[in-house]
């Protein structure tokens, strides 16, 4: 009597916190979309409401749905008022921004469903169609209300796996991840097919305890409503049910009835949906297929890193992508590499926002959460409790699905309640290690034992390649430090197997910290073999007595011809407050701006670009971009045969006096042979990468005519202090050359880069 009335207290105490939880988790999230300004209405979510509007058009007017036809430019704008004016009359207070991109016809609307999938849709429509108030802010309400049933069904998942203390610490995790906290605002399927997720992983627990058929059945159902809602859960089932044979592998028969069972409804709630899209494009079909099919060829791009381009090459559908992977496999796995470490490296942030935390530590609190996950998500090993092999399977789905597709930070976003879960899981074990040592007589030494232990983990995510770099040299400084790492991954791994060695078998123990080891020595090799990590330097000219710049010797005879384009690349950026600086062409004094003309003529024609801007605050004089100079061809051959070389000297000029006046110059460190180079595309840039890494060059290989290049750097242009083996007052040395290229482009269309 005494054992069930502690219970039944303990669950009353679980109620009250859990309570506590959900009614703060949801404060939170209200108070982000009432108290911060939003993401107006665009891009991506444009599509969700006017496909919801398209379908309400329907609904409404009947008729051929979707299947838009070529129109006359008249017609076509009378159409595109339809679509404004049916917006007007359904959506109350804030309307869609549609930047610089023309309204959809309402065929258009009606086509983008198949984009969007109709759950999402289907709740939008309903949401104009009835809600008397500011449609927009009602979804976002309801997004906060979703938030909180996620935080419930993730905690209840946490109690059933591991306990109470896991499941406490897990919805802590939840409430205040800022990327959870942000989609609050946003009018996207996030949401929902993280509910819907975490809804599938609750009932199979749920039938691990009952073993009742309904919970099969409502399995089945919720897997088939993920196929509604986004593309990269179509096949969600498929891990679901590599779990269920994993948990049921001794029972096969047993799975095979349950999985028939769970597929049944499955079928029957996705299969008219295929139906239905098949018939509209004439071929088997769950989405767009050409939107899938243009997904798969960006994603492969092995030149490109699988990104999405502003602008697509000529051959984008004709270019052999197979025959490219067949003929270059160790590349493409590395490209699958990378994409992996985009997925996970960092927390979903678009638009740079913040909320309770800034960027620079959401970052580290989601690093945080999947170094810890990388140990919890191997639980199963070590653990037979059936469920627990989720935590492995779904982040892996995951992966391999955005290794394949593309591979950004929001698509970690439905995987990351589970890697919270496990994240506490790994937390909660190691506290539980420590607070028995704690107890011991030696406490104290075995505190001071963990010291090593934290400032190990530290070195490992903190100390970056470029560090190393700048102190040992390109390849050897990226050697070495992966080399300590891995040692240090190995102590910390034998370090760890003390914590689960005599709880599970040794091959668990082996497993559960081994395993999490090879997974960061694999990410961290596939930094190593990608310059486009570490092989970035920049020099600060912060003061007018200093210069840098190239002296650049090209081929005996060459010259320019009249018709040629001659530019100069420069990278640098400037602050936007500063003032002229100086470029000197060999003994030519110019006085530019970076953010104005001739500088910015090249600049990124995308107005993509002008968003971001706004949201991250920069000026043009700010943001990653080639600065041109035009040269005369006959300017450029006079130069030649007076000098032999072209130098391009760059300073800050006299009157950049104020102590916050700078240019910050570029280069690399050399990763290539003599006659190519490895750095940022004069042509080729991307928004995605723009926000993973605010630069959104591409960064490709260019073949180099130069005879030789020498860069220098000028302490004091009075004194005439150049130093060529050390180009910038950062730490370390930086050697290699500057960024200052010479760019000339035929009549015949062909490229020559000095």
């Amino acid at each position: 009597m005494p054992f069930e009335l502690s219970r039944v207290n303990a669950d009353m105490k679980f109620n009250h916190i859990l309570l506590i939880l959900l009614v703060l988790c949801v404060i939170v999230r209200l108070a982000f979309v009432f108290g911060s300004e939003q993401i107006p209405v665009m891009w991506d979510a444009r599509i969700f409401v006017s496909a919801a509007i398209g379908l309400i058009n329907y609904l409404d007017e009947g008729g051929e749905f979707g299947h838009p036809e070529p129109d006359s430019r008249e017609n076509v704008i009378s159409l595109r008022k339809q679509t404004d004016e049916y917006m007007k009359r359904y959506i109350s207070g804030e309307q869609v921004d549609w930047l610089y991109y023309p309204p959809f016809t309402m065929r258009e609307c009606q086509e983008n469903l198949f984009w969007s999938g109709p759950l999402v849709t289907a709740g939008l429509a309903a949401v104009f169609f009835l809600s008397p108030v500011s449609d927009f802010i009602v979804v976002r309400t309801i997004n906060a209300l979703l938030g909180g049933l996620c935080l419930l069904l993730l905690v209840l998942i946490a109690r059933s796996l591991f306990g109470r203390a896991t499941s406490v610490l897990a919805g802590i995790m939840y409430i205040f991840y800022l990327p959870f906290i942000i989609l609050t605002g946003m009018i996207s399927a996030e949401p929902l097919t993280s509910l819907l997720t975490l809804l599938s992983f609750y009932i199979i627990v749920r039938w691990y305890s009952d073993k009742k058929n309904k919970y099969l059945h409502l399995w089945g159902i919720s897997l088939g409503l993920l196929t509604f809602v986004k593309s990269t859960a179509i096949l969600l089932f498929v891990p679901f049910l590599v779990g269920l044979l994993y948990d049921c592998r001794r029972e096969f028969q047993g799975f095979l009835l349950s999985a028939a069972k769970t597929v049944i409804p499955l079928a029957l709630v996705t299969l008219p949906w295929v139906v239905v899209t098949s018939l509209y494009y004439g071929q088997v079909a769950a989405r767009d297929p050409i939107h899938s099919s243009a997904n798969i060829r960006v994603a492969s791009s092995i030149k490109y890193s699988g990104y999405n381009l502003d602008r697509a090459d000529e051959d984008f559908w004709t270019s052999p992508i197979l025959h490219t992977i067949r003929e270059n496999p160790l590349d493409y796995a590395r490209l699958l590499g990378r994409k992996v470490n985009r997925l996970w490296s960092q927390p979903y942030n678009d638009y740079a926002q913040s909320f309770i935390t800034g960027e620079r530590t959401a970052r580290f609190y989601h690093l945080f959460i999947i170094f810890t996950a990388l140990f919890g998500v191997f639980s199963f090993a070590g653990n037979s409790r059936r469920g627990l092999i989720y935590l492995f399977l779904i982040p892996l789905y995951y992966a391999i699905v955005h290794a394949v597709f593309l591979s950004l930070s929001r698509y970690n976003l439905n995987a990351m309640p589970l890697m919270m879960i496990a994240s506490s899981a790994a937390i909660v074990k190691v506290a539980g290690y420590a607070r028995e040592k704690l107890s011991e007589r030696h406490a104290i030494r075995s505190v001071s034992g963990w010291l090593p232990f934290l400032g190990g983990w530290a070195f490992i995510i903190f100390v970056s390649e470029r560090t190393s770099v700048a102190v040992f040299g390109a390849k050897a400084g990226v050697i070495l430090l992966v080399a300590l790492k891995i040692l240090i991954l190995a102590a910390l791994a034998f370090y760890l197997f003390r914590i689960p060695a005599g709880r599970v078998t040794r091959r668990a123990a082996l497993t559960i910290c081994l395993a999490p080891a090879l997974v960061v020595v694999l990410a961290l090799t596939v930094r190593a073999y990608s310059p486009v990590y570490w092989a970035e330097w920049k020099c600060r000219l912060d003061g007018p007595m200093k210069a840098a710049g190239n002296r650049i010797y090209f081929p005996p005879g060459f010259r320019a011809e009249p018709d040629d384009e001659i530019k100069v690349a420069i990278d640098l950026v400037t602050d936007r407050e500063a003032r002229p600086f100086s470029v000197l062409l060999n003994d030519e004094l110019g006085l530019f701006d970076k953010g104005e003309f001739p500088m910015s003529h090249y600049f990124y024609r995308k107005k993509s670009y002008q968003v971001f801007q706004h949201y991250y605050d920069l000026s043009r004089e700010e943001m990653r971009v080639w600065s041109i100079l035009l040269i005369n061809p006959e300017k450029f051959n006079q130069l030649l045969d007076e000098w032999g070389y072209l130098e391009i000297t760059v300073s800050p000029n006299d009157s950049m006096l104020p102590a916050d006046d700078y240019v910050e110059l570029f280069g690399d460190y050399p990763t290539t042979g003599g006659n190519e180079a490895l750095i940022p595309s004069f042509t080729h840039s991307s928004t995605d990468r723009f926000v993973e890494k605010r630069d959104p060059r591409m960064w490709m290989r260019y073949k180099i005519s130069s005879d030789s290049v020498f860069s220098y750097y000028i302490q004091n242009l009075r004194q005439g202090q150049s130093r060529f083996d050390d180009l910038s007052p950062s730490l370390g040395r930086q050697r290699g050359r500057y960024r200052i290229y010479v760019v000339v482009k035929r009549v015949d269309e062909t490229m020559l880069y000095f």
